[in-house]
């Protein structure tokens, strides 16, 4: 379970040896963070979705 999975709104992670990242939307609604969509367009998908 990572930071995302647990509230946070940008998760970075290691995939094949590069950064990405993860962002929740739900957890940016809550917090008050508005994102851009070209921002979540580069983010990594969520797999449960």
């Amino acid at each position: 379970m990572g930071f995302a999975d647990r509230g946070g709104v940008i998760e970075f992670v290691l995939v094949e040896g590069k950064m990405k990242f993860k962002v929740s939307p739900e957890a940016a609604k809550r917090h008050g963070v508005k994102l851009k969509a070209a921002f979540l367009n580069l983010s990594l998908k969520d797999e449960k979705r």
